[in-house]
């Protein structure tokens, strides 16, 4: 796992040169404070991805329940055991195709400490604080509904964005 390391240099320089005395005219010395701090990293992993399956043409709607739809995505947190972290998501996307009407898909997420779907909680607040388990994971399973009834066939494009990060 990759760690991020920020170091912030701190140069105390009350007098530039100091310590210069008549007996050492060519001396000069300067105090220099390093500091760092380790920020702790999380790594989002993409299990799997949308399993739609077969559209209709007469459907209108899709429906991915997050908590019971072997359909949805599924990711993976891994960082520091037992730390928070908070979940920020973008819960309604325009999907766009040039030369037709877009379409509007609205996100649902669901989590769990270990990787058990049914046992997952649907998140009630955007951004969504939950633990990462003793082992330092966390599931989260990512559900939509899309209504497809104004759709031509072709590929609509729009972004679902998930960021986390420690509380």
């Amino acid at each position: 796992m990759r760690r991020l390391l920020y170091i912030y240099f701190a140069v105390l320089c009350g007098n530039t040169v100091m310590g210069q005395t008549p007996d050492t005219p060519n001396s000069a010395s300067i105090h220099v404070n390093v500091n760092a701090t380790v920020v702790e990293s999380i790594e989002m992993v993409t299990i799997s991805d949308f399993n739609i399956g077969p559209v209709q043409p007469s459907q209108k709607e899709i429906n991915i329940d997050p908590k019971d739809d072997g359909g949805a995505a599924l990711l993976m947190f891994s960082g520091t055991p037992n730390r928070q972290i908070r979940v920020t998501y973008t819960a309604q996307v325009q999907m766009t195709k040039p030369g037709s009407p877009s379409l509007t898909a609205y996100y649902s997420l669901s989590g769990f400490k270990k990787n058990e779907q049914s046992s997952s909680e649907i998140f009630q607040e955007n951004p969504a604080t939950v633990t990462l388990s003793n082992e330092g994971v966390y599931y989260v399973w990512v559900g939509c509904r899309l209504n497809i009834e104004k759709a031509t066939s072709g590929a609509y494009d729009g972004d679902c964005a998930i960021e986390v990060e420690y509380n």
